[in-house]
């Protein structure tokens, strides 16, 4: 019987700040756009996918990346966690998390096996 992997990304915050009763009644609450996507290799899929796409996001999750180091994109910030080595040898996982300037400063970050919480 073989085992399955789970994968988890975890982004943590201030939620009551987006709240509308906390802001007064001339402000309107942020919002954030969020695209996750299991890209099954990081690098041809940022080339191939329209730039004005990625930029109309304001966070970014990409999934099974098949990257061993780090790929950055003009305009974000990012957190990514390497591929894993399968038990047959194919790399496995990878995590590449991509966030603009108004998201806010990161206060932690914490990465374990297939697990990656930015706060």
């Amino acid at each position: 019987m073989s085992q399955g992997h789970g994968l988890m990304v975890l982004l943590s915050g201030d939620i009551d700040s987006f709240a509308p009763e906390k802001h007064e009644s001339h402000c309107q609450p942020s919002h954030l756009r969020l695209l996750l996507r299991n890209v099954e290799g990081l690098k041809s899929t940022l080339e191939l996918t329209a730039n004005n796409l990625l930029q109309s996001h304001d966070i970014l999750i990409m999934l099974e990346t098949l990257s061993t180091k780090p790929i950055e994109l003009n305009g974000f910030y990012a957190q990514h966690m390497p591929v894993t080595q399968g038990p047959r040898g194919r790399p496995m996982c990878g995590i590449s998390c991509y966030y603009k300037p108004k998201v806010g400063k990161v206060l932690s970050t914490h990465q374990e096996e297939d697990t990656m919480i930015i706060n």
